[in-house]
Formats: structure tokens, C-alpha cells, sequence
């Protein structure tokens, strides 16, 4: 049952608090409205019929989507001496052009605005043609507040009600919003600032002023949230520049939106890790969106869950394009549920996309979200079910992907019992209930005692794996030999059950680098002792992947398929840094997967290849280990 409205549900997500259920809040606020009225883009854009933000509203009725109204306005009065006049220069089926001319008491500044019949309008001819020429005039597009006039953003909030939440829309200075003045775009923009520093330090400097006077106006209007920052604030900048330029206004208007009691977001599609911790550590800031997944942005919804979520609020991360366009219904639904269970945890968390949804965006798809958060979103979450149901729909998703399906595998075994005496049972009961769902046991965690290879051989598993650790005070050459020895005493079980002894290399005091494996296999029988190649701890030795494989590759019998780094885990101010490895997904690790699958398919290997599905985030590891088999499986694709 919802127990709040939708204004209620967005207020408590972005208090970064526990809902009645999760949002669903799609990023729609332009295509997909004006797309939803029958008409023409320009009769929204130019006209102003009706208003994008009324569309808007429409939208959230028609979706039933909990609404996040971006478009309060409350109308600032300023001493502004401009005039402006407009003129349609062309009107064809498909577009119209209209030139507006600023009038300032320094001169004229033109731009020509293109009105699509099917797109948002973009200006073909900028303001600025030479920054530092035109400057004079710049200066009075930044008029003194005076005041606001409230009016229309109570109409707004009337018609709103209890939809969802008024949010006002205030960007930061800095390239992302300058680019849009300047004829040549983001390149003018920044040969402006590095060729004429001081003038664009002042434009800075009056792009903040004006940023929080409206902030000002619009909390003393009654706006329920400010949103500030801008589209690609990073990615059309730096994290340094945007330190400089957009950082010092977000900061003072955090700080008067947590002074005023209300709640403040920041928005910048792209990359965006560096913003969020950056506001994490220096402002008043509430809660962070879109949070756009790689390759346009470098945000792993579960990791900043994990590393920020104790403060922000979350709000993402929808494929756009991939998933919410060109994906079906039964991909909306997966990647929801993964979001869900990725940052749903226990509240302050808005199930969005990680950018504006395409005009195209099938309307079933957007279904799909609120679909999800009706059926599982409600809190206190139902983890089992949200993991049954996304096991159900990767199974469905994986086996529709691929035109030959791929054999499937368990790659580890857990039985009831792991003393000896309980595996040589137990795991042929463990391996006819996997078989009966079509999967196959291809290597078994074990030790070198009998029981495990009787058992292994019952069960149908080719292969026991095990690790040199060495313990004790001995020097590593005196532990490799003692190693090396127990070895040779299973040799004779390992042939009398057809059982391989695979062994892997990890971090820590044992074998950990590839040579040290292979150093330790020379001389056995690659049939009866081989070796197994761990991804995660090669990268961890500081191995490129391809070297490494290399150098086991006579042995070798397994390849392990996982990621990690080494993370700081003590203070700057302690005397000594201390470091562990942090288990995370394919593309954060020190080692490469494309490059050791591409050597594999380079040498012929036809091994099994096994995901150990380890990481330290392990509320998450259902989310990452589908990441990573779809990875490395696309990754093998390619090869092939």
C-alpha cells in the first residue's frame, strides 16, 4: 500500500530518508512531454503552447511517474536596460528560424534560435562573436535583482499539487553554461578564458552573482528544491576548472537552501565522481543526479552509494540510449530492479535515468519503471524477491542474447559439510540437483585428502582447486619445497580418480605472481597438476594480464575472472600508509579482461573460465556479476 504522495515520496528520498516505496522519476522533462501533446516542438519552445512545464505535468499524469517539476519560476525583476526584438527569418515544414536581437546600452547582440518540429531548439548563431569586444554589452545580460513576482510559480504550484515536488533550476557558471554564449561554442569558450583571463574571471563572477539572487528569490518564493549545477559540467570542463568556476556557487547555495530548511540537488550528466565528492566533503549539498553509467559518464551506482550515501541522496542511472530507448520492457524492468538493489537500500534513493530520455523512448518502457517500484519498491525492500526476479530476468535476458547459447557452468561448488568425510556424499547430491537446471560442476574448492577426489569423481568434477599458502617462519624456497612435496603425494590420487590439482596463485604470503606458480608447477605432469590463473590477484602482483598468462600457460587449466586494486585504508596523517585489496567490478581492476581474453582466443585456449563472483561489496555482488559476465561477454564476442 503507498502511504505518501508523490510530493511526500520525493521529499523523504531527497531528505535521504525511507519512503513508503522508491520513486520512479524518469528524466522526461523535455522531449518526452512535448512529444506527448500532438504538436508541432515550436508551439512549446516559441509559442509557449502550452508551456513545457504544463506538458510536463500532463506527462506525470499520463505515466504516473512521481513528478520532479524542474520549472519553477519565480520571475526575478531586475533593473534590466535591455530591450529585445525578434524576427522570423524562415518558416518551412520541418523548422523555423528566428533571429532576436539584444539591445544593450553598449550595442546589439544576435542569436538565431532554430525551432524543430520535432526537436528542442538550438541557436545556430551565438551572442558572443568576439568575447573580449562584445564584453561591454555581456555585462548587461547580468542586470541587479530587484525583486520577484510570485505569481506564476504559485499557478505552477497549484497545478502541480501533490504530483510531485517544485524544483527551481539554477546552474553554476562555468564552461558547460558559458558554451552556449559563445559563436564556436565550448572551443570559443575556452580559448576566452585562457586567452583573456581577467574579463572571464568577472563573467564568472557576475554569472555567480546572479545564480544566487535567484536562489535567494526562489526560496523566499517557496520553491521545495533548488537544483543547481549544469549538464556536463565536468565532461565539458575539468574537475579543476569546475572547482574553480562552479564549486564556490554551489557551495553558497547549499549553504541558503540548508539555512532556509529547504532541500538542494546538484545535476551534471557525464562524468561526475569528482562533483560528488567534492560536494560530499564541502558543501550543504542533499542529493546528486543522474549519476550516468560508462561510457558517458563514470559513476557505478553501488559504489557511490556506498562511499556517499551515509549524506546524498541518490538519483539514477538508467542507460538512456541502450536501455530506456532501444532496450524492451523486460530490459527496463532488469536494470531498475539492479538500481534498486544496488542504492535502494534503506531509503534515499530516486529510481531515474542517468540522462534526458530520447523523444523516441518507447512509452512502454516508461511504464516499465513505475511498474517496478509498485511491485517492489516498497519499504522495508524484499531483497529475495527483487534477487529471484532479477536471476529470473537475466536468465531470460542472456539466453535471448545469444543466437548459440553458451554452455553453462557452476564453477565452484558449496556442499553441506566441507570436512572430508561429508564431501565425498555430499557432492554428487549437490551436483544431480544443478543438473536437473542444466548446469554443470566444473571444479571443486577443496583439499588434497582422498575424500575430495572420490568425491570430485562421483560427482563429475574434473578439477579441485587449492592454494599455496605457506604458514609458519620457513623462507619461501623451504615453503615451496614443502609445497611441492604435497603435491607429488596427491599426484598418485589425482591419477587413480582422473582428478587435476589446479593451483592458484593470491595475494598474501604464498604464491602470488605468475612466475611463482609456474616456478612451483615445473616438472609435474600438466594432466595431473595445473594451473590456475587468477585475474584479480596477477593484477594485484602488478603483472600485465598477457605476460602473466604467458607464463603459466603450459599449466594452464582455469582462468579466474574478477577485478581488484589496492585501497588506502588508514588517514593522511597516519605515519605509515596501509593498503588492502578492494574486490570491485571488471573495469575498476588493475587488470585488463580484454587483453587476457584477447590472448586467450590468440593461443587456441579452450579451458573453462570461472567469475568467483568476489567482491568486498558484497550487498551488491548479484548487481557486479552480472555486469562482469556481460562484459566478458561481450569482450569474447569481439575475440570471435
Amino acid at each position: 500500500m503507498e502511504s505518501m504522495s508523490r510530493k511526500e515520496r520525493l521529499l523523504a528520498a531527497y531528505a535521504n530518508k525511507a519512503p513508503d516505496r522508491v520513486p520512479a522519476t524518469p528524466d522526461i522533462s523535455n522531449m518526452v512531454p512535448s512529444r506527448l501533446t500532438g504538436k508541432p516542438f515550436w508551439d512549446i519552445y516559441y509559442r509557449q503552447d502550452p508551456p513545457l512545464w504544463q506538458a510536463y505535468i500532463d506527462a506525470i499524469k499520463y505515466f504516473g511517474i512521481d513528478g520532479r517539476f524542474i520549472y519553477g519560476n519565480p520571475q526575478i525583476r531586475t533593473d534590466d536596460q535591455t530591450t529585445k526584438t525578434e524576427q522570423v527569418l524562415e518558416k518551412r515544414s520541418d523548422r523555423w528560424l528566428v533571429r532576436t536581437v539584444v539591445h544593450t546600452p553598449a550595442g546589439d547582440l544576435s542569436r538565431v534560435t532554430c525551432y524543430m518540429r520535432g526537436d528542442p531548439p538550438t541557436d545556430t548563431e551565438k551572442l558572443i562573436k568576439r568575447f573580449k569586444a562584445d564584453f561591454g554589452k555581456l555585462r548587461y545580460l547580468f542586470p541587479r535583482v530587484l525583486g520577484f513576482d510570485p505569481s506564476l510559480m504559485q499557478a505552477q504550484m497549484a497545478a502541480l499539487g501533490d504530483l510531485g515536488i517544485l524544483i527551481t533550476n539554477i546552474a553554476a557558471p562555468g564552461l558547460h553554461t558559458f558554451a552556449g554564449l559563445f559563436e564556436g561554442n565550448l572551443e570559443a569558450a575556452t580559448y576566452a578564458y585562457y586567452d583573456e583571463p581577467d574579463l572571464f574571471a568577472e563573467l564568472v563572477d557576475l554569472a555567480d552573482r546572479a545564480a544566487v539572487a535567484r536562489a535567494t528569490c526562489a526560496i523566499e518564493a517557496g520553491t521545495e528544491v533548488i537544483q543547481t549545477g549544469g549538464s556536463g559540467s565536468i565532461t565539458m570542463s575539468s574537475p579543476d576548472l569546475w572547482r574553480t568556476m562552479s564549486l564556490p556557487t554551489i557551495k553558497t547555495i547549499t549553504r541558503l537552501c540548508r539555512e532556509a530548511g529547504i532541500l538542494s540537488c546538484v545535476h551534471s550528466c557525464g562524468k561526475e565522481k569528482a562533483l560528488i565528492d567534492a560536494c560530499y566533503h564541502e558543501t550543504d549539498l542533499d542529493s546528486v543526479n543522474p549519476l550516468e553509467q560508462p561510457p558517458m559518464g563514470d559513476c557505478n551506482l553501488a559504489e557511490i552509494k556506498q562511499q556517499y550515501g551515509d549524506r546524498l541522496s541518490l538519483q539514477g542511472n538508467l542507460h538512456t540510449t541502450r536501455t530506456m530507448l532501444l532496450g524492451s520492457a523486460s530490459d527496463v524492468r532488469l536494470a531498475a530492479l539492479e538500481a534498486i538493489r544496488a542504492a535502494g537500500g534503506s531509503g534515499g534513493f530516486v529510481l531515474s535515468t542517468g540522462d534526458q530520455c530520447g523523444r523516441d523512448t518507447p512509452d512502454a518502457n516508461i511504464f516499465a519503471m513505475v511498474d517496478v517500484v509498485r511491485e517492489f519498491g516498497h519499504y522495508p525492500l524484499d531483497l529475495a524477491s527483487i534477487d529471484a526476479e532479477i536471476i529470473r530476468l537475466r536468465s531470460q535476458h542472456f539466453s535471448g542474447q545469444f543466437a548459440k547459447p553458451l554452455p553453462t557452468y557452476a564453477s565452484a561448488a558449496t556442499v553441506s559439510g566441507t570436512e572430508p568425510d561429508q564431501v565425498e556424499q555430499g557432492l554428487p547430491q549437490v551436483a544431480a540437483r544443478l543438473a536437473t537446471h542444466g548446469v554443470s560442476i566444473m571444479s571443486v574448492a577443496g583439499s588434497l585428502e582422498e575424500p575430495f577426489f572420490a568425491g570430485c569423481q562421483a560427482a563429475g568434477v574434473p578439477l579441485i582447486r587449492v592454494m599455496a599458502n605457506f604458514k609458519g617462519e620457513m623462507g619461501y624456497f623451504d615453503a615451496e619445497a614443502a609445497m611441492r612435496a604435497q603435491l607429488e603425494a596427491a599426484v598418485p590420487l589425482s591419477e587413480k580418480y582422473n582428478v587435476t590439482i589446479g593451483v592458484q596463485q593470491h595475494y598474501g604470503n604464498g604464491v602470488f605472481n605468475s612466475m611463482e606458480l609456474r616456478h612451483l608447477l615445473d616438472g609435474f605432469d600438466r594432466n595431473r597438476v595445473g594451473a590456475i590463473w587468477d585475474a584479480a590477484h596477477s593484477g594485484l602482483a602488478g603483472e600485465d594480464a598477457a605476460k602473466g598468462l604467458g607464463i603459466v600457460w603450459d599449466y594452464l587449466c582455469l582462468i579466474n575472472l574478477k577485478a581488484a586494486y589496492y585501497k588506502r585504508v588508514n588517514g593522511p596523517e597516519a605515519e605509515q600508509a596501509r593498503f588492502k585489496p578492494y574486490f570491485t567490478t571488471a573495469r575498476h581492476g588493475n587488470t585488463d579482461w580484454d587483453k587476457a581474453l584477447a590472448f586467450c582466443h590468440a593461443h587456441g585456449y579452450q579451458g573453462p573460465v570461472c567469475f568467483p563472483a568476489e567482491y568486498t561489496d558484497e550487498a551488491n555482488v548479484l548487481t557486479y556479476i552480472a555486469q562482469d559476465l556481460a562484459y566478458a561477454k561481450s569482450l569474447m564476442q569481439q575475440d570471435a
